[in-house]
């Protein structure tokens, strides 16, 4: 992305108009999936630029935007009768809010500890990065035969 993208996905843009929003939330609620498309449409470009803002430079290397969005979207389209219309930004707000903890919830996923490299362990399987012939007789039981020498060379060169 260039900066002149980036500027462009951020740059201010009228919201949709309040009654066809309201009228269009009543309708999904309704179950009218015409309805609810029509109003994910109209908010997703909207919560596309604050996603892209809201995603840290750490973790925009991690997290695509559009995932975020996606995702956004997905609990939106499960949870749209639990909202309710305060105000005309109303449903952004409340969109921004599930964006936001899509965000937080992709954090663990990126740095857990279990994908930290320095705790990283070779997988321990005789024969696989070991040249003991001790250990892989005692893991077979015997002396491999040349099939098994040939899977587990094959296993060493993809690893």
């Amino acid at each position: 992305m260039t900066g002149d993208d980036l500027i462009q996905s951020i740059r201010r843009a009228p919201l949709p108009d309040a009654p066809t929003s309201v009228r269009l939330v009543l309708r999904a609620q309704q179950g009218d999936q015409a309805a609810l498309n029509e109003l994910l449409s109209r908010y997703e470009d909207r919560l596309r630029r604050i996603v892209r803002i809201k995603l840290s430079a750490e973790l925009g290397r991690f997290e695509d935007a559009a995932d975020i969005v996606q995702e956004t979207l997905l609990v939106v389209a499960r949870k749209i009768g639990e909202f309710k219309f305060r105000s005309p930004a109303g449903f952004l707000r409340w969109m921004s809010a599930i964006a936001e903890s899509q965000i937080r919830a992709a954090r663990p996923r990126q740095f857990a500890q279990k994908r930290a490299r320095r705790r990283e362990r070779p997988l321990g399987i005789p024969g696989v990065g070991e040249d003991s012939s001790e250990a892989k007789n005692q893991y077979l039981g015997h002396d491999p035969g040349p099939a098994t020498l040939a899977w587990k060379k094959e296993i060493r060169e993809l690893m």
